[in-house]
């Protein structure tokens, strides 16, 4: 039985659900599907996210307007 490695489970939520990065409010952090878990790893706490860009007026303490940001998402539990 071939193996299945946990960051295909987690690209293929991902498909699934339009979520297009990961989420981590302790940090505040977020990564895009093209680098994920670029500190080193997936925490416990990493949800499904949505990317978003800085826009002018917003009051964005850690991100530049312009800057890709990204926003967890709800998403209702299938199990």
């Amino acid at each position: 039985m071939p193996e299945v490695m946990l960051i295909s489970l987690v690209r293929q939520a991902m498909e699934l659900t339009g979520a297009d990065g990961l989420w981590n409010g302790n940090g505040p952090c977020g990564c895009g599907k093209d680098d994920l878990a670029p500190c080193g790893g997936m925490q416990h706490d990493c949800v499904l996210a949505k990317s978003g860009t800085v826009r002018d007026g917003e009051d964005d303490e850690c991100n530049d307007v312009g800057s890709t940001v990204w926003y967890p998402m709800n998403v209702p539990y299938k199990g």
